[in-house]
């Protein structure tokens, strides 16, 4: 057997087999073989008919046609394998030629990553700072936690409070339909029967009617609805901006049909911002001082207690009691002020107002630090995806696209819709659909490509330990219980998805340290472990087990 390949320019190879005669004619015979044994040709017993009987039965240009069937299947693996091709999908028959017996198939590659130098990419880190207009933006937020509302009959305006019905649909117009939109929509059409990709869905949410950073929903969502009274039915599009980061990229650009029927407006009552507010917010949250806080000693207090004999031991530790329980019937005293009942007085007290800031403080800056640090890492990665030669076969291409297909059609069963429905009403086919993904699709396959070679170069992966230690993490937050009714441990999709978060975690985190120029040095390998390798069908395998 003679195999010549030649590279082909969309990432594919043509493989050329080549036999000798006799091995044809022997598959040729095989094949004869093979079909005598499965016809009743009359006068013969199944499978006794000589082989110029069956021949002439079927016809020669059937016997070919099964010859180069199997054999063609038969030569394809085994050239793959001596060629050591890999393959991105199941390749095809392009040709076959009787004189000399060749095979010609075309074979799409599996895709190819080299990246650059990419541990000298470096890219400027502004840490975060959190001022005191982030901290006041979050205190108005728990303000309107424990705000009081009062029903009423004037139309919505802006900090009110709304009950509705909310449905909103991904909607698809061009240029020419969007100065007609508002008068295409069929007020009186049941949104229930709407076939549209739906967004979000809600019966009696309830939406405070914010401006600005705090806006609920959609930019604009609430300049729609304001001026609208209980009863009243408000339809109307917004397309979601492409230059927002806190936008999710999946629906920047698209537009979303939003009906919203009011069934109450409400006034919104303000509470002071004061330290009675921060005791609520320290009882809703558990945000409190322990005690011992108060009577904390400094180290020469301390010292004198290590020399302090037996006596004077216990009377300072009867001073530091009784400090305690004044403190505790200052508090009583305090709370019965404000008109608040407080029984059962643990050892800990509620924070105070500056105290409240300082604990938003500290939140708000964790939560800043860890976006930053996530932008931060996206920056890299994306010069390192931008920077790495990368090829892959349109095959690779549509493996994603099924992929993003499939996901909407489970999207649409949530919604109790189903495909087949969905296109009809919409007047589109499926290939308008794949058409749809091709493009983010194509750029999905690149970075996930280029971020999982990143990962081998890098020698990133996640160990058996630091499986089982994320698992008793788990266990400790929902509770062995859950993990047992859910049967969590039992499904692969779980430990898949808990290996893949710890290694994103960790590439993440190596970003970061390659763009400031932190990156330690590569003398570790760590065993990768991906949704489909060995490795980790096995730790799932071992996982199912308990």
């Amino acid at each position: 057997m003679n195999i010549s390949t030649e590279q082909l320019d969309n990432h594919a190879v043509r493989l050329t087999v080549e036999i000798d005669e006799s091995t044809f004619e022997e598959a040729k015979r095989q094949t004869v073989r093979t079909i005598a044994g499965k016809l009743n040709i009359p006068g013969f017993r199944k499978g006794k008919a000589p082989a110029l009987v069956v021949t002439r039965y079927v016809g020669e240009a059937y016997i070919l046609d099964e010859t180069i069937e199997a054999l063609g299947q038969k030569l394809y693996k085994q050239a793959l394998e001596d060629s050591k091709i890999e393959p991105a999908a199941p390749g095809s028959m392009e040709d076959f030629k009787l004189e000399p017996p060749t095979f010609i198939y075309t074979v799409p590659l599996a895709p190819t990553v080299t990246l650059s130098d990419y541990r000298a990419i470096r890219v400027d880190y502004v840490a975060p700072v959190v001022g005191d207009e982030e901290v006041e933006a979050e205190l108005r937020g728990l303000q309107r936690e424990f705000a009081e509302t009062v029903v009423s009959e004037e139309a919505a305006a802006v900090e009110d409070r709304i009950t509705c019905d909310l449905h909103s649909f991904f909607v698809e117009i061009d240029a020419e339909a969007d100065a007609e939109a508002d008068a295409d929509v069929d007020a009186d059409a049941d949104v229930h029967d709407r076939k549209e990709e739906p967004y979000v869905h809600r019966h009696g949410a309830v939406i405070n009617l914010l401006e600005g950073a705090d806006e609920p929903l959609a930019p604009g969502f609430s300049a729609n609805v304001i001026g609208a009274k209980a009863g009243d039915v408000r339809t109307f599009r917004i397309t979601m901006p492409t230059d927002d980061p806190k936008i999710n990229p999946d629906i920047a650009g698209r537009t979303i049909e939003f009906v919203v029927s009011i069934e109450q407006v409400e006034k919104v009552v303000l509470p002071e911002v004061d330290d009675a507010l921060a005791v609520k917010i320290s009882q809703r949250y558990n945000w409190d001082e322990a005690f011992d806080d108060i009577v904390n000693a400094d180290d020469d207090e301390i010292a004198e207690l290590d020399d302090a004999d037996d006596e004077e031991l216990e009377i300072q530790l009867e001073e530091i009691e009784a400090e305690i329980e004044a403190a505790k019937e200052q508090l009583e005293d305090e709370a019965a002020e404000r008109g608040l009942e407080i029984s059962g007085i643990p050892d800990v007290r509620p924070l105070t107002l500056e105290e409240v800031r300082v604990r938003l403080k500290e939140s708000v800056a964790k939560r800043t630090d860890t976006q930053a640090r996530e932008s931060y890492a996206n920056k890299v990665l994306e010069q390192i995806i931008t920077s790495a030669q990368v090829a892959f076969n349109e095959a690779s291409v549509e493996a994603e696209i099924d992929d993003m297909v499939e996901d909407l059609k489970e999207r649409l069963r949530q919604n109790r819709l189903d495909i087949d429905t969905y296109l009809k009403q919409t007047g589109r086919g499926i290939e308008d659909i794949r058409g749809d993904y091709r493009e983010p699709a194509g750029k999905f396959l690149r970075r996930s490509l280029v971020v999982r070679e990143f990962a081998n170069a890098e020698k990133l992966g996640v160990s058996q330990e630091e499986l089982q230690a994320r698992f008793i993490q788990v266990l400790g937050e929902i509770g062995q219980d859950a993990i047992n009714q859910l049967g969590i441990m039992r499904d692969e999709r779980f430990v898949n998805n808990m290996a893949n978060n710890l290694l994103s975690q960790k590439i993440e985190a190596r970003a970061i340290a390659i763009g400031k120029g932190e990156a330690p040095d590569l003398s570790t390998p760590i065993t990768l472990v991906l949704e489909d390798s060995p490795a980790h069908e096995e730790v799932a395998a071992d996982q199912s087990k308990g």
